[in-house]
């Protein structure tokens, strides 16, 4: 399944920064109940057709450079990293799944997201942003998205469908946070 991996990723994620690109560091929390909260840095490059979301949960520390050209592919292959990679063409979100201990690649819908916009705004990283809020299997979000990034799309994990790019989301019982920290 590593394989299959690694020929899927070198063969779409080359052509990933051939265009006009975008990387955002965010960081990701979680305080899921009895367990232990965790932060763990995670990153976002994002074209204008494809986009590569990298959670480092052994936190090697991977270099927003190491995301730039060809090196994403060695960093999707890294130990300790999930990857949620996004082919807007297609509408297709590709990620590893682990079940009873093995490997699996998921295909899922991108736009599975029914947002609600609000008015309501607020800077982050200095982009003025757009509160949105949806639903999702029980568990509601807030996110802040921005259109002053030039992309239509683009969002941390499974987060999309928004008329822009989403550089904070949480969920209302605060047990969930992905946050801009630099672009």
């Amino acid at each position: 399944m590593k394989i299959i991996l690694n020929i899927y990723f070198t063969l779409f994620m080359t052509t990933l920064f051939a265009q006009s690109s975008l990387t955002i560091k965010y960081k990701y929390e979680y305080n899921w109940e009895g367990l232990p909260s965790s932060t763990r840095p995670s990153y976002l490059s994002l074209s204008n057709e494809k986009s590569l979301f990298v959670i480092d949960f052994k936190q090697k520390n991977i270099d927003i450079d190491e995301l730039e050209g060809n090196n994403v592919i060695q960093v999707v292959s890294k130990e300790g990293v999930q990857n949620f990679y996004k082919d807007y063409q297609k509408d297709n979100i590709y990620y590893k799944n682990n079940i009873a201990f093995k490997e699996f690649l998921t295909i899922d819908s991108i736009n599975v997201f029914k947002w609600k916009l609000f008015s309501e705004t607020k800077k982050v990283l200095g982009y003025e942003c757009q509160m949105a809020l949806m639903e999702h299997y029980g568990r509601k979000y807030y996110a802040y998205f921005t259109r002053e990034l030039g992309f239509t799309y683009g969002g941390p994990w499974k987060f999309d469908g928004l008329p822009g790019v989403i550089l904070e989301v949480h969920s209302l019982d605060n047990q969930f946070k992905i946050t801009a920290t630099v672009r």
